[in-house]
């Protein structure tokens, strides 16, 4: 088998891999072009005072959010902290 059908059946092999590593690089390429395009265009200057608006609404909601999931996970870690040290105890009790 020569060299080139060595390569033409490595790349029929892998062909949806290489699909994918295009299709990530492509998508990759788009997601830059429209950051760029945000960045050097004039959509953003003539909605600066709204954004400001906009950004401290959304902080505010983060912070709501991020609070009642800290309180939840904190609950869940005292319930199963008392679970785990019942746990400890029966097994210290049984040594």
């Amino acid at each position: 088998m020569s060299i080139l059908g060595i390569a033409y059946n490595n790349f029929k092999s892998n062909i949806r891999t290489y699909l994918a590593f295009f299709i990530s690089m492509v998508f990759s390429v788009v997601v830059l072009t429209n950051f760029e395009l945000l960045r050097y265009g004039d959509a953003i200057n003539v909605l600066q005072d709204e954004n400001k608006k906009f950004t401290l609404s959304v902080l505010v909601a983060v912070i709501m959010i991020l609070s009642v999931f800290l309180f939840f996970y904190g609950m869940q870690q005292i319930y199963f902290l008392r679970i785990g040290l019942k746990k400890l105890e029966y097994c210290l009790l049984w040594d």
